[in-house]
C-alpha cells in the first residue's frame, strides 16, 4: 500500500534511485579510468563526507519541508 505522505509513488523513487546509482557509478568510473586513484579517492569520500555532514542535522532538524521520506530509514531522527 503507498505511504499517503509521499510525494512520489514507490515505482518513480525506484526508478529515481536506479538512475542516481547508475550516474554515481558511470561518474566513479570515468574518474578512475581518467584521474589518478588518490584523487579520485579524495573526490568521492569527500564528497561523502561533506554530504552526510551537512544532511544529518537537517534530517534531525526536519529541514527541506519535513523530510519524512528519508526518516523512515532513520527513525531516531523522525520529527514529531
Amino acid at each position: 500500500m503507498p505511504d499517503p505522505e509521499s510525494p512520489i509513488d514507490p515505482s518513480t523513487a525506484r526508478r529515481y534511485v536506479a538512475g542516481q546509482l547508475g550516474l554515481f557509478l558511470l561518474t566513479l568510473a570515468h574518474a578512475l579510468l581518467t584521474w589518478p586513484l588518490s584523487e579520485t579517492v579524495a573526490l568521492f569520500a569527500g564528497g561523502v563526507a561533506v554530504a552526510f555532514a551537512v544532511e544529518a542535522p537537517a534530517i534531525r532538524g526536519g529541514g527541506a519541508g519535513d523530510a519524512r521520506g528519508c526518516c523512515r530509514l532513520l527513525p531516531k531522527f523522525r520529527r514529531r
